[in-house]
């Protein structure tokens, strides 16, 4: 055992606590990587809980809301998730459904890194359709090429949507890294501060 997961749960929780304590401004906070069964951590960090982010997320999820992230390129791909040979947007149904069975309800899916311009793909649309289904909104973003050296990025973000959620606490997760999440939170927050709110961001 090289790793206290209780532990690091503990101080992690006080600090996020620290930081709501603060002020009362709008928080989003990025879960990286996977937030179900990453057990790719747990190889690489003997006594890593599996669902640690999990665990802590569910301290805060009656204050927040949820937008779960996915990229485009993956479901179009057919990206797999290597430890269970899933593909992602199978993957990402399945993960809507654990969370619910566990007491936290999707009700956004961003699919990011869509290609302006470009014709939705079938795929794509397929997805969305067994979104419908379940009751769960979708959201279309658009890729801004080069966003990180671009200079009038601002004015980019207008093409994408603004996903509008009251709650103080916005938690943004994927069913695994590169789903495009940092660049939702830049347009959230882009938006919400255009509305007059002062917004903070947390990668967790």
């Amino acid at each position: 055992i090289g790793f206290d997961t209780e532990r690091y749960l503990k101080y992690q929780l006080r600090a996020i606590k620290k930081i709501l304590g603060k002020s009362h401004d709008k928080l989003y906070i990025e879960f990286g990587g996977k937030l179900l069964q990453d057990r790719h951590s747990a190889r690489v960090l003997p006594g890593y809980h599996e669902d640690a982010k999990l665990e802590l997320l569910k301290n805060f999820h009656k204050e927040g809301e949820l937008i779960f992230v996915i990229s485009s390129k993956d479901i179009i791909r057919g990206r797999v998730r290597g430890d269970f040979g899933t593909s992602y947007d199978d993957e990402a149904l399945r993960s809507i459904k654990e969370l619910k069975e566990r007491g936290l309800v999707i009700r956004h899916v961003a699919i990011s890194l869509l290609e302006p311009g470009e014709p939705i793909p079938p795929r794509i649309k397929s997805f969305e359709k067994k979104l419908a289904e379940r009751g769960i909104a979708t959201y279309r973003f658009f890729e801004i090429k080069s966003y990180r050296a671009h200079t009038s990025l601002l004015g980019d973000l207008e093409i994408n949507p603004f996903v509008e959620i009251k709650k103080r606490i916005v938690f943004i997760i994927s069913p695994g890294g590169g789903s495009g999440k940092f660049g939702i939170c830049l347009n959230q927050l882009y938006h919400e501060m255009k509305r007059g709110v002062s917004p903070r961001y947390l990668k967790f």
